[in-house]
């Protein structure tokens, strides 16, 4: 199977949002419990999200914010450099590829914020 996303980060992004934001009704609907897999988007968000704050008051913050970061890039560049190559493509796209796994992760763990405060 071949997968080919949206022509846009914006679009990729609202895709994963709405996915993330009906992953809770879906769940409840079907009296299912959520994996590791699905909540590691929403803890991403939701870290960023601590960390920023704390990082406004403390150094160790800024630099466990920092340290994330660098671990996302490292496992996007990973990640996408695996991608571009299992599918023989110029690897002049690798920058795109990787910049698109904040818009999937961002957008499904928004998405799925979003969906546990209606469910709340």
């Amino acid at each position: 199977m071949k997968y080919t996303p949206r022509g846009s980060w914006r679009g990729v992004f609202r895709q994963y949002y709405e996915y993330g934001l009906w992953k809770i009704p879906v769940m409840r609907r079907h009296n299912a419990v959520l994996g590791v897999r699905s909540l590691a988007p929403i803890g991403l968000v939701g870290s960023i999200i601590v960390l920023g704050v704390c990082a406004i008051f403390s150094r160790w913050a800024r630099y466990a914010l920092a340290a994330e970061l660098a671990v996302y890039l490292a496992g996007a560049t990973l990640a996408g450099t695996r991608a571009v190559a299992a599918r023989g493509e110029s690897r002049s796209l690798l920058p795109r590829v990787i910049a698109t796994f904040p818009a999937f992760h961002l957008g499904y763990g928004l998405g799925m914020a979003r969906g546990l405060w209606h469910a709340l």
